[in-house]
């Protein structure tokens, strides 16, 4: 930036670095995630969550209250449980499905 500020609940994060950024909720999403097999999305989401946790000085979830949660944001997004045994991003993206073998 060349000029101005970039301020998220009253506060500059020009000066925050990346993991600053994700610890204060600032994420960076893609549209065309990368897959990653092998790493389950339920645990990727229990490393994620618990890094948040940790750097707000939180104590970890253990598994059954992260599975409680999970469930409970799984149900208001009326998400099937199955996604989160798949691995990471697998089949996530609709357009890469559908789309023709010869665009793959």
């Amino acid at each position: 930036m060349t000029e101005g500020d970039i301020l998220y609940n009253g506060h500059s994060i020009l000066e925050m670095d990346p993991a600053e950024r994700a610890t204060a909720g600032i994420f960076l999403a893609f549209q065309y995630p990368m897959e990653i097999p092998g790493v389950p999305t339920l645990e990727f989401l229990k490393v994620a969550i618990n890094a948040q946790r940790k750097a707000r000085g939180e104590a970890e979830l253990k598994i059954p209250d992260l599975l409680k949660k999970v469930k409970q944001a799984a149900g208001e997004l009326s998400m099937d449980m199955a996604m989160l045994k798949r691995p990471l991003n697998v089949g996530f993206s609709a357009a890469r499905r559908s789309a023709p073998r010869s665009c793959r």
